[in-house]
């Protein structure tokens, strides 16, 4: 379902008054009309007006599997009902305990 070009505006106000884009020149950011991502699936992102694009950063290394692959979402879910993220800075967690031992 494509945003509703009133949302698209908000999102866009919203964005130039609050958020900060790294590794991104402002002053430029600003000039232009930006690209809003509003989902995505596999290896694509889609636009806010239905536009694909390929995904060929993976979003900076954090999706290198794609985007809603329905097993690792189901496991972020269920390591979310335990807990979100835990630092290695003199701790440690089941799952960190076991992926080392995987590795």
């Amino acid at each position: 379902m494509l945003a509703k070009p009133d949302q698209v505006r908000d999102w866009i106000d919203l964005d130039r008054r609050h958020v900060w884009h790294p590794f991104t020149p402002m002053r430029q950011w600003a000039a232009h009309e930006p690209l809003i991502i509003e989902r995505a699936r596999g290896f694509e992102l889609i636009d806010t007006d239905g536009r694909r694009y390929i995904d060929g950063v993976s979003s900076l290394w954090c999706n290198v599997h794609g985007h809603r692959v329905p097993q690792i979402d189901q496991a972020v879910r269920d390591q979310l009902d335990k807990v979100a993220h835990t630092t290695l800075l003199g701790l440690c967690s089941p799952p960190s305990i076991e992926l080392a031992a995987k590795l």
